[in-house]
């Protein structure tokens, strides 16, 4: 499992957690003439608005403290103006009028039974969007119990078990909570898996939490104890969901919407699905990705590959130690045994299959990386869903036809070279390729005085040498014609 720094959990969950703009449930009252005209005296005293910047300005730690301090609520007698600085008991129903006072936090009116000063307490200063202080009767607007005034606190925050765009958050405290993906928010989610979001469970191995509104939910922050890695947040100590370190280092080093998203065909849903919803709600994108491929299993001979099946060997392994078929392995034949199969279907890494692959590579024709372009044949493949099968087929066609056609070398040539698997003729010392055209002139001597025996034996002295021979026939004059190489 990768972690963030403190700074970079913070930011990724902060950015993705408010995929909307947390919105206030109640709208700011102000007030501006009598309730009731015939009455003066009902008339309200007037408003106080307590904005974030004048909080900074203010220099306040705390709600207490910026209600008190910036907008003169001094405690139980403060709507009269007594200057006591005594701590806010504003539980909305005191014994005297002047206790009367109403606290209003996101939409939510705290009853009488709220510890409200506590509460109010457990708010993060930096998290408040604005205060609003109206002073005077506010029955009318706020019920029983509002005579003296109300206090509405908007916050930033989404509110505890309320949607707030796609986000909602459980345990209903400041400083406890996780912070979860409403997936029904999200009108088109599931789309690239295809699965209805009413048909969507749980893994067998994950249970179904209470707190989630439907099984699809996922959660964006997630609390830690003790012993876990966490970071502080404003919903408590803890950190990302897994899915959100994704979507963090994408939008860090691909942007909001990039080209290609790839990965294992398992990887689908959830881990993809939910990559997508965080992504697209924080970032306002219609796509996270133009693009997504997902790959086939890998098996070893006809196994899952796993290191506790005990099966597991590595592209280093396979190049240079004679750990997987008792011998070391060309570069060229891994990357041409890989893509003789889709790569959305599961792929059978065996011994058989590198061979098949080096067996094929034997009947190429060994040049030099050319200056030609690809031919289209492969550049068609490849353009289909990289159906690298069908640009393989294509490249066999090439190599044939340049083995019998020198000037369709160059072609083939930048073809294999695109794909990795272009054969390159080895440096050979001027004696041993003497030694050798001499063997091969032998054997067609041999051959065009239908001594076979002899020239076969010639040809098995080669071939143990690691010298392939390749015939053919003279274009003009019909004559058998034979080159060789050394064995890849």
């Amino acid at each position: 499992m990768t972690f963030f720094s403190s700074r970079c959990a913070l930011a990724a969950a902060v950015a993705l957690c408010f995929a909307a703009p947390a919105q206030a449930q109640s709208d700011t009252v102000v007030i501006s003439g009598s309730r009731f005209a015939s009455d003066p005296s009902l008339l309200p005293i007037g408003a106080t608005s307590i904005s974030a910047a004048d909080i900074r300005r203010a220099g306040v730690s705390s709600v207490n403290e910026a209600i008190r301090k910036i907008g003169g609520v001094y405690g139980r007698t403060s709507l009269v103006g007594s200057p006591a600085d005594f701590s806010l008991d504003l539980r909305g129903f005191g014994a005297t009028s002047d206790q009367n006072v109403v606290i209003v936090l996101d939409g939510v009116r705290l009853s009488e039974n709220e510890l409200t000063s506590a509460t109010l307490s457990t708010i993060p200063i930096d998290l408040v969007e604005h205060i609003d202080i109206m002073r005077g009767g506010a029955s009318v607007l706020y019920g029983e119990g509002a005579t003296s005034g109300v206090i509405n606190i908007v916050t930033k925050r989404p509110q505890a078990g309320k949607r707030s765009g796609n986000v909602f958050t459980e345990l209903g405290q400041f400083h406890s909570g996780e912070v979860l993906f409403d997936t029904r928010s999200m009108a088109d989610y599931g789309q690239l898996s295809k699965r209805p979001l009413d048909e969507q469970q749980a893994g067998a191995r994950v249970a179904v939490e209470a707190h989630k509104k439907t099984p699809g939910d996922f959660v964006l922050w997630k609390l830690s104890s003790d012993n876990e890695p966490g970071w502080e947040s404003p919903w408590g100590r803890g950190r990302p969901g897994w899915h959100i370190e994704c979507s963090a280092m994408a939008g860090r080093y691909l942007g909001e919407v990039f080209d290609i998203h790839g990965g294992g065909l398992d990887l689908i849903f959830p881990h993809h699905e939910n990559e997508i919803a965080q992504s697209r709600c924080a970032h306002g994108t219609q796509v996270m990705a133009n693009v997504w491929m997902h790959n086939g299993f890998v098996q070893v001979e006809g196994r899952k590959m796993s290191k506790s099946e005990g099966n597991f060997v590595t592209i280093y392994e396979l190049l240079h130690t004679e750990k997987f078929g008792g011998r070391q392995w060309p570069g060229e034949v891994l990357r041409l045994a890989m893509l003789m199969t889709h790569y959305r279907e599961p792929i059978d890494f065996s011994v058989k299959r590198l061979e098949e692959a080096e067996r094929l590579l034997a009947k190429w024709p060994a040049a030099e990386a050319s200056d030609a372009a690809p031919d289209e044949t492969v550049l068609d493949a490849l353009a289909d869903d990289l159906n690298t099968v069908a640009a393989v087929q294509a490249l066999h066609a090439l190599a044939h036809a340049a083995n019998t056609d020198p000037a369709r070398l160059p072609a083939f040539a930048a073809s294999a070279a695109l794909l990795g698997v272009l054969p390159k003729k080895a440096e050979v010392d001027e004696a041993i390729v003497s030694a050798v055209d001499a063997l091969v002139q032998l054997r067609l001597e041999m051959l065009k005085a239908k001594n076979f025996a002899e020239a076969d034996r010639v040809r098995d002295e080669l071939a143990e040498k690691g010298v392939q021979l390749k015939d053919g026939k003279d274009k003009e004059t019909g004559e058998r014609t034979t080159t060789w190489e050394l064995k890849r």
